[in-house]
């Protein structure tokens, strides 16, 4: 076999491997497409999220940071339920829950869990996540060539790419922990709550290219909000 072949051999089976993944992870329902995008956020799978979102580059790497960031708080959360399991129902324990919560900023992902759909058209499904809200303002699932994706463009009030940052880093910090946890580096719950505060914090400063001037309103790093 040439050494020329190999090379086209190769990038055959990698062409074919990506259309794999793509079938594999491909909607072909409204409601289809919606638990796939949850179970991809849940777990953490950008390379899901990729294939279930219609969307620009910025739009992607936002919801990709998003999965990563509500997979890793989940995994970190498993860490210390395993290493600590009694301690965790203890008040120290719900305090620490509730500081990995609030990290994951799961506000999207529990919206497309309970929202309920209503069709807009053949190829359009709304998402009616709180029926005070414009239809403007509800995400909107879309069918493109063939296949249901969740449509990035109406999700107009979680939305922020300078975001992505922050949560990758909230993602970085959690898996580390989780490892850590595991491994045994802290003896007790107490200890590692402080560490989990401590890098928590620091992942959610928003860097310094992000961060508003004065002539900008402060905004927390991760959006978190409930229109009124």
């Amino acid at each position: 076999m040439s050494h020329q072949f190999r090379i086209w051999l190769c990038a055959v089976l990698f062409i074919c491997g990506l259309a794999g993944a793509a079938r594999e992870h491909a909607a072909s329902s409204p409601q289809e497409c919606v638990a796939a995008v949850l179970k991809a956020m849940e777990s953490g799978d950008a390379e899901a999220i990729a294939t279930l979102v219609d969307g620009d580059e910025a739009q992607r790497a936002w919801m990709a940071a998003q999965a990563a960031q509500l997979g890793a708080t989940r995994t970190l959360r498993g860490a210390l339920e395993e290493r600590f399991s009694k301690a965790m129902k203890s008040e120290d324990g719900e305090a620490v829950a509730a500081r990995i919560t609030q990290a994951a900023d799961a506000e999207l992902h529990d919206d497309l869990a309970k929202a309920k759909p209503r069709a807009l058209g053949a190829d359009a499904v709304l998402l009616v996540v709180d029926e005070r809200r414009g239809d403007e303002l509800q995400p909107h699932v879309v069918r493109v060539d063939g296949q249901w994706k969740l449509e990035m463009s109406s999700l107009v009030d979680y939305f922020a790419p300078q975001d992505t940052p922050v949560m990758r880093a909230v993602a970085k910090a959690c898996e580390l922990l989780a490892r850590q946890v595991l491994e045994g580096k802290f003896a007790t719950l107490p200890e590692a709550a402080e560490a989990i505060e401590q890098r928590l914090s620091a992942a959610e400063e928003p860097p310094a290219a992000t961060r508003p001037n004065e002539q900008t309103p402060a905004a927390h790093p991760l959006r978190n909000h409930k229109p009124t």
